[in-house]
Formats: C-alpha cells, sequence, structure tokens
C-alpha cells in the first residue's frame, strides 16, 4: 500500500489544522461569491460563468472539470444540453465483456487443471470476473462523453431498483450490465418504452419475482407472485396516492387522501404478469435465465380471463399475454399520476429535494406533451428540469437545492482532478468507498433505494415540512466514515480499492496455478503470502487510479488562489469567503506543497457548503 504523503511530525500538523477547520465550517456561513479572475500564468479559478457552469455541471453530470467548466462557458448550456441529447450512448455491457475476454485469455496459459484445481483459480479471479460491471460504471462514469445521459441514468438506477445485493444477481455482471443499459438506452427516450423493457428484462424479473411467474394452480392453491404489480405501481410509475398535476395531493371530499390503488389492483395486476420466462433459443418456463436476453411469454403459463386494472380499465380475456402486458403498461403510462411522481424523483436527484409545486407542474406539463403531441419524452423532460429558472437561480431559500448523494461527491472528487491509472482502467472494487459512504451503483439494500424520496431528518427541516432524502443516510456515523475514507482517498493517494488477488494472479499466474493446485487451504495461503510480499504487489499499482495535481501545484504557493480553485470544482460556488479563510489558514501551514494541496483538497471535499448543491 502507498505510503501517506504527509507523514511523521508533517502529518501531526495536519490533525489538528482539519480539526480546526471543522469547527470553522460548522458554522452557519452564506453561499460563496464569485472569485475574480486570476493573473496570467495561472491556471483557470473562477472567471465569470464559472461558478454558474461549475454548479450546473454538477447536477447534470458526474462533476465539474476543467475541460467541461470551459464548454458550458463557450457553449452556453442550452446548446450544451442539446449537443449531449445527440451523442451515441455509451453501454456498460461492452465494457463488461471486453474485460471478461482479457481476464480468460490472461488465464489461457493455466495449462490442464482438474476440476477442483479450475474451481479453485476461479475463486482466486472472482473480483475479476464478478465485479466486472463495477469496473464498466466506473470507466463510463469517468470517460463517457454522453455525461448527461450517463447522469440521468444514474438518477433512473434509484427509481427503478436492481440490487446485486441479491445473491443470485451479484454474481451476474452480465446482466447487471444488461439492465443498467436499459436505462442507459432509455434515460433521454420515452418512458412508456423505459417501463416496457424494464418490465421484461431478467434481471427486474429475478429481483423483484416475476421471472418463472406461473398462473394460478387451484390444486396447490398457488397463485400469481405479486412483488412487481406492487413496486410497479408504488415505486416506478403512479405512487401510493392520487396526484394534482403539480404533485400536491388529490383530496376526497372528506378532505382525505386518495388511494391510488387497492389489494384487489395488485392481484389483478399480478395475474398479468404471469408467463413470462427464459427469453432465448432452447430454453423453457421455470428454467434459469440468460439475464441478457428479455423475457418473452409462455402462454400455457399465462393467467386466462380478463384483468381489471387501474380506474377500472379491463383487459379483455381473447388476446395473448404479451397484448396483455402491453395494455396494462399502457394503463400505468397513461394514469395522470406519472407525470408529477417520475417528474419529482428526477428533479429531487438531479436538482432540489423540494421543487415547488409550480416548479412540478411545468415538467409534468411537459411529461403531458413535449410540445409535439407526444407524451412521456424523458428527455424533454430533463431538459425542462435543468433550464427551468428554479433549477438556474439560487434562492436562498431554506428548501432550495438539496445534499449532493455520498457517491456522488466522490465521483465528482475524482473527475475534479482527472483521476486515471497507467493502465487506463479504472479497477475499482468499490467494496471499502460502499461501506463509509452507505452507496454503490446497482448496490441499494432494498427495492425502495439508499433513502426514500420523503425522508425527512428531525429539526428544522421537519418543521418546515422539507425532504431532504439524502439526510438518510448522512449520520453521524456515516459523517465520520466519509472523513475517514476521503483520508484514504486523498491524503493517503489510495484513491480505488484494487481487485488485489485478482491482479497478483494475473501478474503471477504460476503463483496461482500452484495455489489451486495445493492439497488444503494452508497451502493456499501460504503462496498468497509469499506472493502478497513478492515485487509483484508493487507491479499492480500501475492499476491504481492517481490524481492529476499539475494545476493545484502551479497554484500551490498562494493558498487563497488554490483554494478559490478546488472551491470552484468541489463546491460549485457554494462554499463561503469565511471557509474558505478557514482552510487557507489550515493549509497555510503546510510547507510542502503536494500535503498543502492534498490537505486543501481533503479539507474542500469535506466542507458541509460544498455538499449542497443549491
Amino acid at each position: 500500500m502507498p505510503t501517506p504523503r504527509a507523514t511523521g511530525s508533517r502529518r501531526a500538523e495536519v490533525l489538528p489544522a482539519f480539526f480546526l477547520t471543522l469547527s470553522l465550517l460548522s458554522l452557519s456561513a452564506t453561499a460563496g461569491a464569485q472569485v475574480k479572475p486570476t493573473g496570467a500564468g495561472y491556471p483557470r479559478v473562477a472567471a465569470i460563468g464559472d461558478v454558474t457552469a461549475a454548479r450546473f455541471l454538477a447536477q447534470a453530470t458526474f462533476g465539474p472539470d476543467d475541460a467541461a467548466i470551459a464548454a458550458i462557458i463557450a457553449e452556453g448550456i442550452g446548446p450544451w444540453i442539446d449537443r449531449q441529447m445527440a451523442l451515441p450512448p455509451t453501454y456498460h455491457q461492452p465494457i463488461v465483456e471486453q474485460h471478461l475476454l482479457e481476464v480468460e485469455t490472461s488465464l489461457a496459459g493455466a495449462g490442464t487443471l482438474d476440476q477442483e484445481a479450475r474451481r479453485q483459480l476461479a475463486q482466486s479471479v472472482n473480483d475479476l470476473t464478478v465485479l466486472s460491471r463495477r469496473f464498466a460504471w466506473w470507466q463510463t462514469a469517468m470517460t463517457a462523453p454522453d455525461q448527461l445521459r450517463q447522469r440521468v441514468a444514474f438518477a433512473l438506477s434509484e427509481i427503478f431498483v436492481v440490487s446485486d445485493h441479491a445473491a443470485e444477481l451479484f454474481q451476474q455482471p452480465r446482466g447487471l450490465a444488461s439492465y443498467y443499459d436499459t436505462l442507459v438506452r432509455h434515460a433521454l427516450g420515452n418512458y412508456r418504452d423505459l417501463l416496457r423493457e424494464v418490465t421484461l428484462h431478467p434481471v427486474m424479473g429475478t429481483y423483484l419475482s416475476h421471472l418463472n411467474n406461473a398462473k394460478s394452480n387451484p390444486e396447490t392453491g398457488t397463485f400469481p407472485d405479486e412483488n412487481y404489480s406492487r413496486e410497479s405501481m408504488q415505486l416506478f410509475s403512479i405512487g401510493l396516492w392520487e396526484l394534482l398535476a403539480d404533485g400536491r395531493a388529490r383530496l376526497d371530499p372528506q378532505s382525505q387522501q386518495i388511494p391510488t390503488y387497492t389489494n384487489l389492483e395488485i392481484t389483478e395486476l399480478s395475474k398479468v404478469f404471469t408467463g413470462l420466462g427464459p427469453g432465448g433459443l432452447r430454453t423453457a418456463f421455470g428454467r434459469r435465465a440468460d439475464l441478457t436476453i428479455p423475457m418473452r411469454m409462455y402462454e400455457e403459463q399465462h393467467e386466462p380471463g380478463t384483468k381489471t386494472l387501474l380506474n377500472g380499465f379491463v383487459v379483455p380475456a381473447d388476446q395473448t399475454g404479451m397484448q396483455d402486458v402491453e395494455d396494462a403498461i399502457d394503463n400505468l403510462f397513461h394514469h395522470p399520476n406519472v407525470g408529477p411522481f417520475i417528474g419529482r424523483r428526477l428533479i429531487q436527484r438531479l436538482v432540489t429535494a423540494n421543487p415547488s409545486p409550480e416548479y412540478l407542474g411545468r415538467i409534468s406539463a411537459v411529461f403531458d406533451d413535449n410540445g409535439l403531441g407526444i407524451r412521456g419524452d424523458l428527455g424533454a423532460m430533463v431538459r425542462a428540469i435543468l433550464l427551468d429558472h428554479e433549477a438556474r437561480e439560487r434562492s436562498g431559500d431554506l428548501g432550495a437545492g438539496h445534499l449532493q448523494e455520498p457517491w456522488l461527491r466522490y465521483v465528482a472528487l475524482l473527475r475534479a482532478f482527472s483521476a486515471q491509472s497507467a493502465t487506463g482502467k479504472f479497477l475499482n472494487v468499490g467494496v471499502a468507498a460502499e461501506e463509509a459512504l452507505q452507496q454503490h451503483p446497482v448496490s441499494a439494500p432494498s427495492v425502495f433505494n439508499f433513502f426514500s424520496p420523503d425522508y425527512r431528518p428531525n429539526g428544522p427541516l421537519t418543521v418546515a415540512g422539507l425532504a431532504a432524502p439524502e439526510f438518510q443516510i448522512t449520520t453521524t456515523s456515516t459523517v465520520i466514515s466519509m472523513a475517514n475514507f476521503l483520508d484514504e482517498v486523498v491524503l493517503r493517494g489510495n484513491v480505488a480499492q484494487l481487485p488485489q488477488r485478482g491482479l497478483l494472479c494475473l501478474e503471477r499466474l504460476d503463483v496461482c496455478v500452484a495455489a489451486a493446485r495445493c492439497p488444503d487451504n494452508a497451502c493456499r495461503q501460504q503462496l498468497f503470502r509469499d506472493l502478497q510480499r513478492s515485487p509483484a504487489l508493487q507491479a499492480i499499482q500501475r492499476y491504481q487510479l492517481r490524481f492529476d495535481l499539475s494545476r493545484e501545484l502551479a497554484l500551490a504557493n498562494d493558498p487563497q488562489k488554490l483554494v478559490d480553485r478546488l472551491a470552484l470544482l468541489l463546491g460549485g460556488g457554494s462554499i463561503s469567503m469565511e471557509a474558505r479563510a478557514a482552510i487557507v489558514t489550515a493549509i497555510a501551514g503546510i510547507d510542502q506543497l503536494e500535503p498543502r494541496v492534498r490537505l486543501g483538497i481533503y479539507l474542500t471535499a469535506l466542507a458541509p457548503e460544498g455538499a449542497i448543491v443549491d
């Protein structure tokens, strides 16, 4: 493992400065003002438009960097959105397939092994194969040009949730990447197409158990599984309560909220989602599915008869199972709740936790009609969300903006300083990050995501009736774990968690083959202990991500200019002058330039003000 950048007595100076700064940052402060341009010869710090560009990029991408800020300033926000929407999608599954092929090719030199030895070797490189979809996520987040599409796909992954916490999905990197590509493909497309493809994807079918969902059997007393029918309404389309177009509750004559559905509609809809089984050739209902091929209908397993769905719509009895599915999707798609329900969730993930009724009403209207008579145009919705005056103007109101998700703060940190490896690969296992931040894409603890869209922490926000979803995973424990995690990433230089054992096997395949042939675990453990003490451990460090700090080092002799630049990249203009002054004071006492820069990054990344996108 790399040694800390600030060691010994120097690190002893850093820690008191850190605690001093945290105490200063805890003071209530206003958002930071723009900073005057720097003199010639310095990298960009903050000219007119920089703060606006950085703030927009925090909403619409995985985080600002110099090139993206310059593009926004040169093009303008509207044209930038148009250009992004015209870019072809960057898909995850091809990256997974290429990675798995490279691993397979590397292992081809293992020679002839018996079945048990092959199993042991596969287990040794398991972190390289099973986690390949995580590596693909990092590759696209860090390098894909279609940042807007990728950012919206990430938001959709927290609405149409599947998770590798399900044991049957953890070992399926191809399937999970294929499912994520469904979100990528339709992120700026039509909501109906998205809902249909999600419904038929075998990963969703596995996660919410409508894959191989059989019709009722009176003899055995079994009935269709209701998981997907329930969640497709509650979480993916209309929610629990009828809504007005502006997101406010529709009330009955007794001023009570009106449920959108009852148990009857859940049961009836579950009948629609019967008969869906493995897609592809030479397979059968009830068998394991290839999780990259859409499910298909097995008519003999589909529930016959009529089904009464939302608002009394009756699916006729004399049609095929897929016609039933299409009717059910249409029934959900045309429900008046979809615009405000999906609109609010997208606004929350991109702009603000508490959109005004007027803001949400405008977005719902775009869902109903994109101006060309088309319903469900997600691209038009996203454009309207990002260009709305409530998104583009800072109000200073208590409910404005939102706490940035911990995961997005981590990704933005890596993007801000162009983190990359000597190999060009982004092999970040992410387990340590997930434990510290309580987040990782496609790893939510349940179908209800990492946090509820309606979560309200105790205190002023609850009193004011305001939601703050991200605070559900921002606790006294996770604040400390994030500080410790960023210490590892920024101060110690361990930017990513490498799949160490798998990489060691590729570096010294002969040792891994010998370990695979061992008669017992004691023999294997000894060989791997020896391997970890060998030069191979240093060799795999070429896969470790490294920050490019050249621009920051050029400013390091002027702590104020350095902190202004860091505040732009990591705070988007939200970090006040008082907070910046505290950080300047903390880093000015560090004599060596790189430790000074790293401490500045660390403190700025932890600044509470910078965590709020407002």
